[in-house]
Protein backbone atom coordinates (compact mmCIF):
# COMPACT_ATOMS: atom_id res chain seq x y z
CA UNK A 1 0.00 0.00 0.00
CA UNK A 2 2.88 2.63 0.42
CA UNK A 3 4.39 1.63 -2.68
CA UNK A 4 1.42 2.79 -3.98
CA UNK A 5 0.72 6.26 -2.27
CA UNK A 6 4.48 6.88 -2.85
CA UNK A 7 3.99 6.29 -6.82
CA UNK A 8 0.60 6.82 -7.98
CA UNK A 9 -0.26 5.42 -11.15
CA UNK A 10 0.74 7.46 -14.15
CA UNK A 11 -0.17 6.12 -17.33
CA UNK A 12 2.69 4.05 -18.27
CA UNK A 13 6.03 5.94 -15.77
CA UNK A 14 9.37 3.95 -15.29
CA UNK A 15 7.34 3.65 -11.47
CA UNK A 16 3.93 1.40 -13.34
CA UNK A 17 6.29 -0.56 -14.82
CA UNK A 18 8.24 -1.33 -11.79
CA UNK A 19 5.00 -2.11 -10.00
CA UNK A 20 3.39 -3.81 -13.16
CA UNK A 21 6.20 -6.43 -13.32
CA UNK A 22 6.15 -7.20 -9.60
CA UNK A 23 2.82 -7.78 -9.91
CA UNK A 24 3.75 -11.07 -12.09
CA UNK A 25 4.07 -14.24 -10.06
CA UNK A 26 6.92 -15.20 -9.29
CA UNK A 27 8.65 -11.90 -10.04
CA UNK A 28 10.76 -10.78 -6.72
CA UNK A 29 12.84 -7.23 -8.59
CA UNK A 30 12.51 -5.09 -11.57
CA UNK A 31 13.95 -2.35 -12.92
CA UNK A 32 13.45 -0.44 -15.77
CA UNK A 33 15.06 1.87 -18.78
CA UNK A 34 12.91 4.11 -20.60
CA UNK A 35 14.48 4.29 -24.55
CA UNK A 36 16.69 1.31 -23.51
CA UNK A 37 17.21 0.25 -26.88
CA UNK A 38 16.01 3.56 -28.98
CA UNK A 39 12.89 5.93 -28.63
CA UNK A 40 10.01 4.77 -27.67
CA UNK A 41 11.14 1.69 -26.37
CA UNK A 42 10.74 0.59 -22.96
CA UNK A 43 13.42 -2.28 -21.22
CA UNK A 44 12.18 -3.92 -18.40
CA UNK A 45 15.00 -6.04 -16.51
CA UNK A 46 13.52 -8.68 -13.61
CA UNK A 47 14.49 -11.37 -11.25
CA UNK A 48 12.71 -14.26 -10.12
CA UNK A 49 14.59 -14.82 -7.00
CA UNK A 50 12.63 -17.56 -5.88
CA UNK A 51 11.30 -19.21 -8.87
CA UNK A 52 14.88 -19.22 -10.30
CA UNK A 53 16.48 -20.09 -7.24
CA UNK A 54 18.61 -22.64 -9.04
CA UNK A 55 19.76 -20.44 -11.92
CA UNK A 56 20.49 -17.44 -9.06
CA UNK A 57 17.47 -16.05 -9.43
CA UNK A 58 17.61 -15.07 -13.44
CA UNK A 59 14.49 -15.88 -15.78
CA UNK A 60 15.35 -18.38 -17.87
CA UNK A 61 14.14 -18.05 -21.88
CA UNK A 62 15.37 -15.68 -24.32
CA UNK A 63 14.77 -11.71 -24.19
CA UNK A 64 12.26 -10.33 -26.61
CA UNK A 65 8.73 -8.99 -26.33
CA UNK A 66 5.42 -9.74 -26.03
CA UNK A 67 3.80 -12.83 -27.89
CA UNK A 68 1.18 -10.27 -29.52
CA UNK A 69 3.38 -7.61 -30.37
CA UNK A 70 4.18 -7.64 -34.04
CA UNK A 71 7.71 -5.26 -34.54
CA UNK A 72 10.07 -6.92 -32.97
CA UNK A 73 11.37 -10.63 -31.47
CA UNK A 74 9.06 -12.47 -28.94
CA UNK A 75 10.67 -13.76 -26.21
CA UNK A 76 10.86 -17.35 -24.24
CA UNK A 77 10.35 -18.44 -21.06
CA UNK A 78 9.79 -16.39 -18.22
CA UNK A 79 10.53 -13.25 -20.59
CA UNK A 80 7.44 -14.17 -22.92
CA UNK A 81 5.42 -14.09 -19.56
CA UNK A 82 6.24 -11.10 -18.24
CA UNK A 83 5.92 -9.14 -21.43
CA UNK A 84 3.12 -11.05 -21.84
CA UNK A 85 1.80 -9.68 -18.78
CA UNK A 86 2.61 -6.25 -19.57
CA UNK A 87 1.48 -5.98 -22.60
CA UNK A 88 -2.11 -4.65 -22.16
CA UNK A 89 -0.98 -2.42 -19.61
CA UNK A 90 1.46 -0.43 -21.44
CA UNK A 91 0.64 2.31 -22.78
CA UNK A 92 -0.31 1.94 -27.16
CA UNK A 93 2.87 3.57 -28.38
CA UNK A 94 5.39 1.65 -26.40
CA UNK A 95 7.30 -0.86 -26.99
CA UNK A 96 8.22 -3.25 -24.06
CA UNK A 97 11.26 -5.77 -24.12
CA UNK A 98 11.73 -7.71 -21.16
CA UNK A 99 15.57 -8.79 -20.45
CA UNK A 100 17.44 -10.83 -18.07
CA UNK A 101 19.63 -9.13 -16.06
CA UNK A 102 23.73 -9.68 -16.88
CA UNK A 103 24.96 -10.80 -13.83
CA UNK A 104 28.61 -9.58 -12.90
CA UNK A 105 31.19 -11.22 -11.22
CA UNK A 106 33.35 -8.99 -9.25
CA UNK A 107 36.94 -9.49 -9.11
CA UNK A 108 37.87 -7.56 -5.72
CA UNK A 109 38.18 -9.38 -2.49
CA UNK A 110 36.96 -6.79 -0.65
CA UNK A 111 35.40 -6.80 2.68
CA UNK A 112 31.09 -7.56 3.07
CA UNK A 113 29.76 -5.09 5.80
CA UNK A 114 26.88 -5.40 7.60
CA UNK A 115 24.31 -2.94 7.16
CA UNK A 116 23.40 -0.83 10.29
CA UNK A 117 19.69 0.55 10.89
CA UNK A 118 20.50 3.83 9.19
CA UNK A 119 22.05 1.52 5.73
CA UNK A 120 25.19 2.70 6.34
CA UNK A 121 28.29 0.28 7.27
CA UNK A 122 29.33 0.75 10.21
CA UNK A 123 32.77 2.30 10.45
CA UNK A 124 35.52 0.69 11.27
CA UNK A 125 37.69 0.68 14.56
CA UNK A 126 40.91 2.43 12.69
CA UNK A 127 38.17 5.03 11.35
CA UNK A 128 36.66 5.51 14.36
CA UNK A 129 40.23 6.22 16.53
CA UNK A 130 40.87 8.34 13.44
CA UNK A 131 37.91 10.53 13.83
CA UNK A 132 38.04 10.93 17.59
CA UNK A 133 41.77 11.92 17.56
CA UNK A 134 40.49 14.10 15.00
CA UNK A 135 38.06 16.09 16.68
CA UNK A 136 39.86 16.23 19.64
CA UNK A 137 42.68 18.29 17.68
CA UNK A 138 39.93 20.76 16.30
CA UNK A 139 38.23 21.30 19.48
CA UNK A 140 41.98 22.35 21.11
CA UNK A 141 43.15 24.38 18.17
CA UNK A 142 39.70 26.36 18.27
CA UNK A 143 39.96 26.70 21.96
CA UNK A 144 43.64 27.86 21.85
CA UNK A 145 42.64 30.62 19.11
CA UNK A 146 39.66 32.21 21.19
CA UNK A 147 41.23 35.16 23.35
CA UNK A 148 39.75 35.36 26.06
CA UNK A 149 38.07 39.06 27.32
CA UNK A 150 39.82 41.34 29.61
CA UNK A 151 38.04 41.63 33.11
CA UNK A 152 36.47 44.86 33.47
CA UNK A 153 38.21 47.42 35.67
CA UNK A 154 36.89 48.38 38.78
CA UNK A 155 35.38 51.41 39.42
CA UNK A 156 36.49 53.40 42.16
Amino acid sequence: MLDRFRAPPQGGAVADYETWARAVPGVTRAWIAPNGMGAGTVVVYAMLDDAQAGAGGFPQGADGVAAAETRATPATGDQLTIADALYPLRPATALVYVVAPTPIRSTTSSPTWRRTASGRAPPSPRRCAACSAARARRAARSSSRIPSAPSPAPRG
